[in-house]
């Protein structure tokens, strides 16, 4: 079996990472099926979306995703997580895959909202009614702050920036979750908002919404190590935010 290494964004060692950042589950021999393990690996074109091996060379594919099978693995008694999270990896991966900007970014945020679905409302912090309340881009904000993920959007995806940032026609700066939500949104309704109308601004939100997702994932998986900004891959690879937030406090 082959693992897709250039599938997930960021290095993971197996020695450094949690069983789980919020409880820890006794690890099981039997494993459940997981669709990760049988997504294909993406391979480099010419298309116009960077391409770039998140991992580094010398860690193979099967260590790189050591600590999320580990996670994946312990869910054996709790069905519904296992089959949500499941469910958002398989999204990621498909994500990544798609070449095409409304399904990339309407399939990375399908699995967003499944872990913020994981986040508030499975882990006990607000209740089903209350996350049902919330906007799509509230309940991300909520996700990304507990896990201590930047919610502003990154200066290296400077189209979506200037489309987000204050103007005389858009008094309201936007945030990344706001961005995301409003570009998916225009892609699956009739009715456009000028905003954010722009192919370039519209492929930099889409990657900004794996971003998000490739995040949660590893948030959620435990994993402490380090990983590539999929923003800009000209940055080195930086320990996650929330174990660098944890050391300083």
């Amino acid at each position: 079996m082959r693992f897709p290494a250039e599938s997930f964004s960021g290095e993971i060692d197996t020695a450094t990472s949690t069983s789980s950042p919020s409880r820890r589950r006794q690890r099981v021999s039997s494993a459940p099926r997981c669709l990760l393990a049988e997504a294909a690996p993406i391979h480099a074109d010419s298309s116009w979306l960077p391409t770039r091996t998140p991992i580094d060379e010398t860690i193979s594919g099967t260590q790189a995703l050591g600590a999320l099978f580990h996670y994946l693995f312990a869910l054996k008694d709790d069905e519904r997580e296992f089959d949500a999270l499941n469910r958002a990896i398989n999204w990621y991966t498909q994500s990544i895959h798609e070449r095409h900007i409304g399904p990339m970014t309407i399939l990375a945020q399908a699995g967003i909202e499944l872990l913020t679905w994981l986040t508030l409302v499975h882990d006990g912090l607000i209740s089903e009614p209350g996350f049902e309340k919330l906007s799509a881009a509230d309940q991300l904000r909520m996700a990304l702050s507990l896990a201590k993920i930047d919610r502003r959007v990154p200066t290296s995806l400077e189209k979506l920036r200037q489309a987000a940032s204050k103007s005389e026609a858009y008094p309201m700066e936007v945030d990344g979750p706001g961005t995301v939500t409003e570009i998916r949104n225009a892609t699956v309704h009739p009715k456009r908002k000028e905003r954010f109308d722009d192919p370039h601004v519209m492929i930099q939100g889409g990657l900004l919404a794996i971003h998000y997702l490739e995040l949660l994932i590893l948030h959620r998986s435990g994993y402490q190590g380090r990983a590539m900004d999929r923003t800009d891959f000209d940055k080195p690879a930086l320990t996650v935010s929330w174990v660098n937030v944890e050391k300083s406090t």
